[in-house]
């Protein structure tokens, strides 16, 4: 598969796409007010033709980064571009001196909950009522990175 990383898009290509994964889907001003803290990093994966086909946008505090939002448009769902970009996710945080990465998923998004498992997540808590729009509890997932891949 063809694809290219880019970090740092535009707060209105993350509130795009994001609109295209998730309803209701957070704004531009969200991802600004978020990105204004300067542990947060985004990046999206386009494909050959410069077409994004999924995004990131994750937290590192000292040695734990929090995934707070991934999504695949939904045309290129079931694609591999949730793996290719979680891989390099979990790489780049384990760059960045990352140990363990966090993240919180719908209950019963069991496509997703799948795709996490096979990058080395596992459940680790249970958030009752965690989501709005409509209720649903999270699951709280945690992968642990390998020490060979992290900054030392």
């Amino acid at each position: 598969m063809a694809c290219s990383l880019s970090w740092n898009p535009p707060d209105e290509m993350l509130a795009a796409l994001d609109g295209r994964c998730f309803q209701p889907g957070w704004s531009a001003h969200a991802f600004g007010d978020l990105r204004r803290n300067p542990a947060v990093v985004a990046a999206t994966l386009s494909d050959a033709a410069g077409t994004a086909a999924a995004f990131v946008c994750f937290a590192l505090v000292a040695e734990e980064a929090e995934i707070h939002r991934f999504g695949v448009v939904p045309e290129r769902r079931r694609e591999g571009w949730g793996r290719k970009l979680l891989e390099r996710v979990l790489q780049e945080a384990g760059r960045r001196g990352a140990a363990t990465v966090f993240l919180e998923v719908r209950a019963g998004n069991e496509a997703a909950i799948r795709l996490y498992e096979a990058c080395g997540f596992q459940a680790v808590a249970r958030r009752a009522g965690y989501f709005a729009d409509p209720p649903e509890d999270g699951a709280v997932l945690r992968c642990d990175l390998p020490p060979e891949g992290r900054r030392g």
